[in-house]
C-alpha cells in the first residue's frame, strides 16, 4: 500500500473526503462488477461448448472478451473494496465524534454535585443505556471479526510464502457462489444498494445526534432553568436510545456489505482458475493451440497478481478500523466508569 499504508490510500483518493460520492460510486462499482461475472460465465459456457466442437477460431474469440469480462470484474471489484474501506473509515470518524459529544456532556454534567437531581438522572441513563452501546460495539466486531481474522492471517502466510499461496488460499476461503439467471442478478443489486443506503442514511443520523447532543451540552454549560434541563434529560434519553439502535444497524450494514465485496472477489478467483486447470487439457484433447491458450493463463496470472495486491490494502484497512473500534470501546467504557 505504500509508505503511508491506508492513510496515503485515502489521500491518493479525493472521492474518500465524501461519503456520499463513496455511496454513489460503490453502488455503480458493484452493478458493473455482478454484470461482468454473468457475463463471463456465460461467455465460459460457450467456450467450453465452442472447445467441444473444435471450433477453435470462435473458443479463441470468446475467451479473449471472457478475459475482458474478468478484468473489468475485478477493476470494479477492486475500487469497490475499497470505498467500502473509505466509507467504513468514516462510520468509525462519526461513531468517534458521537462517543466525543457524549462524554462532553458527561463531564458537564458530573461538575454539579453528585446529589444534584439532573446529575443522578444521567448518571441514571448512563449507566444504563452506555453499556448496551458497548456491547454494540462488540458485536459489530463479532459480525465480521472470524472473516477478517482468517483474512488477515491469509494476508501474513501470504507475505511468506509468496502472493501464488494467498490465491489458493483464498479461493478456498468462502464457497462457490454461482449468480444462475439475471433474475438472482437483480435481487443481489437491490440488496446490496438498501445496504449502501441504510449505511450511508445511518452514517447521518448518527451524525445528527452527535450535533444535537453538542448542543445540549452548550445549553447545561450557560446555566438552563429547571424546566429546560427537564426537557433536556428528555431528550438525552431519547438520544441515547435511538443511536444504541443506529449503531446496530450501521455496523450491520457495514458488515454484510464488506462480505458481499470478499465473496465477489472469491468468485472471480475461483472462476480464473477454470482457464488454469482446463486449457492444457484442451490443448491435449481438443487440439486447442497451445500458445493463445498459455498467454491466456498468463494474462490470468497477471491479474491474480493485481487482486493479490489489493487484497493486501483491504487487509491492512481492515486492521486500521478494528483499531479504531478498539478505541471508541475504550472511550464508552470510560464514560461508564465515570458514571458509577
Amino acid at each position: 500500500m505504500g509508505f503511508l499504508g491506508f492513510t496515503g490510500e485515502r489521500i491518493k483518493h479525493v472521492i474518500s473526503r465524501y461519503p456520499l460520492l463513496i455511496e454513489t460510486g460503490e453502488k455503480w462499482d458493484y452493478s458493473r462488477t455482478t454484470g461482468n461475472v454473468y457475463a463471463a460465465e456465460k461467455r465460459w459456457k460457450t467456450i467450453e461448448e465452442e472447445v467441444a466442437s473444435h471450433h477453435v477460431s470462435n473458443s479463441l474469440r470468446v475467451m479473449g472478451r471472457w478475459f475482458k469480462n474478468e478484468k473489468r470484474a475485478a477493476e470494479k471489484s477492486e475500487k469497490g473494496e475499497m470505498d467500502q474501506m473509505f466509507l467504513y473509515y468514516h462510520i468509525l470518524r462519526i461513531t468517534h465524534h458521537f462517543v466525543t459529544a457524549l462524554r462532553r456532556f458527561l463531564e458537564e454534567a458530573n461538575k454539579r454535585p453528585k446529589s444534584d437531581q439532573f446529575r443522578v438522572r444521567v448518571d441514571q441513563m448512563t449507566l444504563r443505556v452506555v453499556p448496551k452501546l458497548i456491547d454494540e460495539m462488540k458485536q459489530a466486531e463479532n459480525w465480521g471479526g472470524q472473516d477478517q481474522k482468517f483474512f488477515m492471517a491469509e494476508m501474513n502466510d501470504a507475505l511468506a510464502k509468496g502472493p501464488g499461496r494467498f490465491i489458493d488460499n483464498w479461493r478456498t476461503a468462502f464457497k462457490k457462489k454461482r449468480i444462475g439467471s439475471r433474475v438472482v442478478l437483480i435481487f443481489e443489486r437491490r440488496a446490496f444498494r438498501g445496504g449502501v443506503n441504510r449505511e450511508y442514511g445511518d452514517m447521518k443520523a448518527l451524525e445528527h445526534l452527535a450535533k444535537e447532543l453538542e448542543a445540549i451540552t452548550s445549553q447545561v454549560q450557560k446555566g438552563a432553568k429547571d424546566e429546560t434541563l427537564q426537557r433536556m434529560l428528555n431528550r438525552f434519553e431519547s438520544l441515547l436510545n435511538n443511536s444504541e439502535k443506529i449503531l446496530v444497524d450501521m455496523f450491520g450494514a457495514a458488515h454484510i456489505i464488506i462480505k458481499r465485496w470478499l465473496i465477489e472477489m472469491a468468485i472471480l478467483l475461483s472462476d480464473e482458475k477454470m482457464i488454469e486447470v482446463l486449457g492444457p487439457k484442451w490443448v491435449q484433447i481438443h487440439y486447442e493451440p497451445a500458445t493463445p491458450i498459455n498467454q491466456k493463463i498468463m494474462q490470468v496470472h497477471e491479474l491474480e497478481k493485481s487482486i493479490s495486491h489489493k487484497l493486501h490494502d483491504v487487509a491492512n484497512a481492515l486492521n486500521v478500523h478494528m483499531k479504531e473500534m478498539h478505541d471508541i470501546e475504550r472511550g464508552l467504557r470510560e464514560d461508564l466508569a465515570a458514571a458509577a
